[in-house]
């Protein structure tokens, strides 16, 4: 399990195999470290039950990291990632890719936005920020526990519309679909 930290890429790593976690602290710009106190969460997620480890690391996002990520990984044992960072738009698809080429399945996979709902919110105030991050961490961590394995599924789709209303968007999206598709 990795759980991380976003523009300042607060970056936790949480094995769980055995009785205890192994956890990875990664830091990064001004955007998450200037307010958060990188150190301090690393040495709360020390202090999580079963965490036996913490360390730190740079420009997380990184292709140089990556490679360290997912070599750590098959390290340690390792079967979640966490990830307390920026959005999930931009990141969540990459820690994903980093769960397969490790190895794992990419459902096994937590991801805290620590960027927009703690250091930007709280920028004038970085102990509030700090412990919202500590608490969000320790949420994931928790819920990482509880996730499964996923398969993809293809499904069979239908391809039909029900076009509900006579105004200028019914009218035009019922034409366009109908020279192609079922129309009701």
């Amino acid at each position: 399990m990795v759980v991380g930290g976003g523009v300042a890429d607060v970056q936790i790593a949480l094995d769980l195999t055995g009785l205890g976690y192994k956890v990875y602290l990664f830091g990064r710009s001004g955007a998450i470290g200037g307010v958060v106190n990188v150190s301090g969460v690393a040495e709360h997620a020390k202090s999580l039950p079963n965490v036996a480890y913490a360390s730190g690391n740079l420009y997380s996002c990184s292709q140089d990291a990556q490679k360290i990520l997912v070599e750590t990984i098959h390290k340690h044992k390792l079967n979640r990632l966490v990830v307390a960072a920026c959005t999930t738009r931009t990141h969540e698809p990459l820690f994903q890719a980093i769960l397969r080429e490790a190895g794992l399945n990419r459902s096994l996979f937590e991801m805290v936005n620590i960027r927009d709902q703690c250091s930007w919110v709280h920028i004038h105030e970085p102990e509030a920020a700090t412990d919202k991050v500590k608490d969000a961490v320790c949420m994931a961590v928790a819920k990482s526990c509880h996730l499964s394995s996923l398969t993809d599924q293809q499904l069979l789709v239908t391809p039909s519309a029900l076009v509900v209303g006579g105004g200028l968007a019914g009218r035009s999206a019922g034409p366009g679909h109908c020279r192609s598709k079922a129309l009701w």
